[in-house]
C-alpha cells in the first residue's frame, strides 16, 4: 500500500506549531510521502521544521481555504503512483491514537473513498479536515472534474455547500462508494442523552443550544466533531478533537483542563501542546 497525504497548514502567528509537528510524525508511520501546502509566512526556523517533517512543501497565497490547498498539492502531484492519497488539515489535534488503527481497519471497508465523520449541516456530506481516497476514486472522472472546478470561494458558508456537500453529491452520483468511520445514526442518540444530561443538571440555555444546533427544518443537522467530541474518543476511537472545540465551545463544553483528563487517559498524546496552542490563540 503507498499512501501519499497532502497535509493543509495555517498559523496566523506563521509558526509550525508542535501539534502539527507531532501530527506531521504520526503520519509519516502510515505514509510514504506526505505534501505539506502552507498559507502562512513561514520563517527560516519554521521552515526548516516543515522541511523535515514533510517530502515536500508549497507555499502559496492565503485565499480560497482548504480546498484551493487541497486543489494545489493533487495537481502538483502524480496521483497514479499512489494506492491511496489522504487529504487532512491542522483543525484537528490528535492522533489521540495510533492512525494506523483507523487507517487499518478503514482499509477493508468496501469504500472508494471515506472521511472520519459526516455532518447533516445543510445537506449531508463528509467532514473535509480528513478524507482519503482509494484508486478507484483517484482514477474517475469525477475525481478529476471535481478538483478541475475547484475556484477560490471567499465566504465558509458557501465553501461547504459548493465543496464539502458537492464532494459527496458529485461523487455518490457517479457511483462512488461513499465510506465514513462513524455513521450519523449511532450519535442522534447521543445528541439526546447530552441534551437531557443537561436539562437533568438545569443547564437549559445549553440543552435549548444543542436542540438549537441539530436540527434544520425538523431534520438531524449536527456537526458531530463538535458536538461528540467526547464520545467520538472514548467509544469510537476516532484520533482526533477538533480545535474549534476549544476555540469556540459552541456546544458549551467544558474547559481545556477537562479535555486534558479524557486525553491523559489515552496515553500517547502530548496534552500540553494542545493548552499552549490555545493560550497563543486567544493571546494568554
Amino acid at each position: 500500500m503507498k499512501r501519499l497525504a497532502i497535509f493543509v497548514h495555517f498559523d496566523k502567528h506563521g509558526r509550525v506549531d508542535p501539534y502539527v509537528q507531532f501530527y506531521l510524525r504520526q503520519l509519516q508511520d502510515v505514509t510514504e510521502d506526505i505534501l505539506f501546502v502552507t498559507t502562512s509566512d513561514l520563517d527560516e526556523e519554521n521552515l526548516r521544521i516543515a522541511e523535515n517533517l514533510s517530502n515536500r512543501m508549497i507555499s502559496r497565497e492565503n485565499v480560497g481555504y482548504d480546498f484551493m490547498s487541497y486543489k494545489i498539492g493533487l495537481l502538483s502531484c502524480d496521483l497514479s503512483l499512489y494506492d491511496e492519497v489522504l487529504v487532512c488539515n491542522d483543525s484537528v489535534y490528535g492522533p489521540l491514537y495510533p492512525i494506523a488503527e483507523l487507517m487499518d481497519r478503514m482499509s477493508y471497508e468496501s469504500c472508494d473513498y471515506w472521511g472520519i465523520t459526516e455532518s447533516f449541516q445543510f445537506s449531508h456530506h463528509l467532514q473535509s479536515y480528513f478524507i482519503v481516497f482509494k484508486k478507484k476514486a483517484l482514477d474517475s472522472a469525477a475525481f478529476r472534474s471535481f478538483w478541475s472546478d475547484v475556484k477560490v470561494i471567499e465566504s465558509k458558508a458557501d465553501l461547504i455547500l459548493e465543496y464539502e456537500i458537492g464532494l459527496s453529491t458529485q461523487f455518490q452520483n457517479a457511483g462512488l462508494v461513499q465510506g465514513v468511520a462513524v455513521r450519523i445514526e449511532d450519535e442522534r442518540k447521543e445528541a439526546r442523552k447530552k441534551m437531557f444530561s443537561f436539562l437533568l443538571r438545569g443547564e437549559y440555555k445549553k440543552a435549548r443550544n444543542i436542540y438549537k444546533r441539530c436540527r434544520d427544518g425538523g431534520h438531524f443537522a449536527c456537526n458531530t466533531s463538535l458536538l461528540f467530541w467526547d464520545v467520538l474518543i472514548r467509544h469510537h476511537r476516532i484520533p482526533f478533537l477538533k480545535v474549534a472545540v476549544l476555540s469556540h465551545n459552541a456546544f458549551g463544553n467544558k474547559e481545556v483542563d477537562s479535555f486534558c483528563e479524557i486525553i491523559h487517559t489515552l496515553g500517547q498524546y502530548p496534552c500540553d501542546t494542545i493548552v499552549q496552542h490555545q493560550k497563543r490563540m486567544k493571546g494568554l
